[in-house]
């Protein structure tokens, strides 16, 4: 859908509601197991959460993924930290924006690893040269990636969102997003041994 040039954020199931071309689907990053349910229930709207909890065969195909091959490191409480020694980051494109982000997009209380969070996504940003904050400050959002990854397994996660353009062309990737985003991921890749300990120190790295 996208690559005919529709603006097309959703998947394809055209089950739910009477939605019409283009409206149908489901926003994939509003359907994941974690503080789901919270979002719009309008099937026509471009947010749509689904009608369950990882409803859709490509939430889940990638929760069992994911969940097979990170170990659970956090507690089952919202406010339960992931211990200082966790393990391995996920990092995430989006388009259009110019900003890391990371968890919680579902509240705007801070993660109870906020300030490990803030370190790295602070850092990576002053790379690409992007605007750093927690999710929430961009607007609420309820069921995403992002804090399904850091609510059950305590994984830091953070969203790119490139960009200046909703379909941004493969020019202007080659010779702007990718040159302007190459060291932060590179210190990203990094990052991912110990990703609430190393970005507290920056020169061994370099």
């Amino acid at each position: 859908m996208a690559e005919a040039g529709e603006p097309w954020r959703k998947n394809t199931n055209n089950t739910n509601g009477s939605c019409v071309f283009p409206e149908y689907g489901v926003d994939l990053n509003r359907n994941y197991n974690f503080h789901w349910g919270e979002g719009t229930s309008n099937p026509c709207i471009a947010s749509y959460q689904g009608p369950s909890a990882g409803s859709e065969p490509e939430t889940q195909a990638i929760q069992t993924f994911a969940s097979s091959i990170f170990p659970d490191q956090r507690g089952p409480g919202d406010t339960d930290p992931a211990p200082q020694d966790t393990t391995r980051c996920i990092y995430q494109p989006a388009q259009l924006g110019q900003r890391v982000i990371w968890p919680w997009g579902w509240t705007s209380a801070s993660a109870p690893n906020m300030t490990q969070l803030q370190t790295l996504g602070r850092k990576l940003a002053f790379f690409n040269d992007y605007a750093s904050h927690q999710s929430f400050q961009l607007h609420r959002a309820t069921g995403t990636s992002d804090d399904w990854a850091y609510g059950t397994m305590g994984i830091a996660t953070y969203s790119f969102e490139l960009g200046t353009t909703f379909a941004q062309s493969c020019e202007s990737f080659e010779s702007d997003i990718y040159p302007e985003n190459r060291d932060a991921l590179m210190f990203a890749f990094k990052a991912a041994r110990q990703p609430y300990i190393d970005p507290l120190g920056l020169n061994h790295w370099m």
